[in-house]
C-alpha cells in the first residue's frame, strides 16, 4: 500500500524542491551524533520546525526508525502499527521495515497491524508521523520506518509497547532510532504553558516515564504525545540511554506574537 501525503501543502511545502529547501533551512549545519531516542514536535512547519530541525540536526538518523505518535483522528486500533507499504512525501517514497514492524507486533499484547489509523480522515489524515518524514529523509535517504500511533495513554499499555520496542530492536541486532512525536501544552497563555511544560520536560530529562505520565495527568497538561514520549523514554533507558537533553523549547507565540493562546514545542534527545 502507498500511503499518500495528507498534510502536504498545509503543514509543509508540497513541492519537492521547496520542501527540501525548507527542511534544509531548519536543520542548518548538522552535527549528528548517535542517539537512542528523541522527542520532536509535529505542528505545521511555520510553528514547530525550528525546534524539530534543531533536534534532528544533532542526531544520526539510522537506516530504520521506529516512529511513535498520538492518534488525532480516532480511527483504527488503539495501538496501530502499519506493517507493510510505503509512505509518500513530495519527491520521495519511504519504505516500511516490515520485518521490524512484524517483530514489534509479535512482542506486544496490544499492537496490531492496522492501516486505518494512519490513513485519511476528516478534516485531514493523521499528521503526527508524516511531518517527521521530510527531516528523516533529508538526513538519510535510505531510511525505512516503523509507523506506530497510539490512541490510549494507559500506563500498562505504555509499558507493554516500550518492552515490545526493546524486544524488537534487540532481536534485530541493528541500531534503530526511536522517535516520539509530541507537541506540548495546547491553547493556553504562554506563561502557563511554559510552567506546565517544564514539569513534563523535567520528568523526561530524568528518564522517568511513569513520572511523566503522572505529571501530565495530575497537572492537566495538554501534551498530545505523552504516551508516545513515555514509550520512547522507557525503551531508550532499557536500551542503554543514560542522559536526556532538552535541545530546544518554543511556543507558537514566537511566530504569531499572540501569547494569550499558544501551543508549546520541545525537542529532546536521549543518548
Amino acid at each position: 500500500m502507498l500511503r499518500k501525503p495528507q498534510v502536504a501543502g498545509s503543514f509543509y511545502p508540497d513541492y519537492p524542491e521547496a520542501l527540501k529547501e525548507s527542511v534544509k533551512s531548519f536543520i542548518g549545519e548538522p552535527s549528528p551524533a548517535p542517539a537512542v531516542g528523541i522527542m520532536v514536535p509535529h505542528a505545521g512547519y511555520i510553528y514547530s520546525a525550528k525546534t524539530a530541525g534543531l533536534t534532528y540536526s544533532k542526531v544520526r538518523i539510522t537506516d530504520t526508525v521506529i516512529l511513535i505518535g498520538p492518534n488525532h483522528t480516532g480511527r483504527g486500533k488503539a495501538v496501530s502499527v502499519m506493517k507493510e507499504g510505503r509512505w509518500q512525501i513530495p519527491g520521495a517514497e519511504i519504505e516500511i521495515n516490515s520485518e521490524i514492524a512484524g517483530k514489534l507486533i509479535k512482542e506486544s499484547q496490544f499492537a496490531e497491524d492496522d492501516v486505518e489509523a494512519h490513513s485519511g480522515g476528516f478534516p485531514r489524515g493523521e499528521h503526527c508521523l508524516e511531518v517527521q518524514l521530510p527531516f528523516l529523509y533529508f538526513l538519510n535517504p535510505e531510511v525505512r520506518i516503523v509507523p506506530v500511533v497510539m490512541g490510549v495513554q494507559d500506563k500498562y499499555i505504555v509499558e507493554d509497547l516500550a518492552d515490545a520496542v526493546v524486544g524488537a530492536i534487540k532481536k534485530s541486532s541493528k541500531e534503530i532510532l526511536i522517535v516520539a512525536s509530541s507537541d506540548m501544552s495546547h491553547f493556553i497563555r504562554e506563561s502557563k504553558a511554559r510552567r506546565k511544560d517544564k514539569l513534563a520536560i523535567d520528568e523526561i530529562i530524568k528518564l522517568d516515564y511513569a513520572g511523566l505520565l503522572d505529571t501530565v495527568d495530575q497537572n492537566a497538561i495538554t501534551m498530545c504525545g505523552a504516551a508516545p514520549a513515555a514509550v520512547m523514554v522507557k525503551a531508550s533507558a532499557a536500551l542503554g540511554g543514560k542522559k536526556a537533553e532538552l535541545i530546544d523549547y518554543s511556543t507558537s507565540a514566537e511566530v504569531t506574537g499572540d501569547s494569550s493562546n499558544v501551543v508549546g514545542y520541545a525537542g529532546i534527545t536521549v543518548r
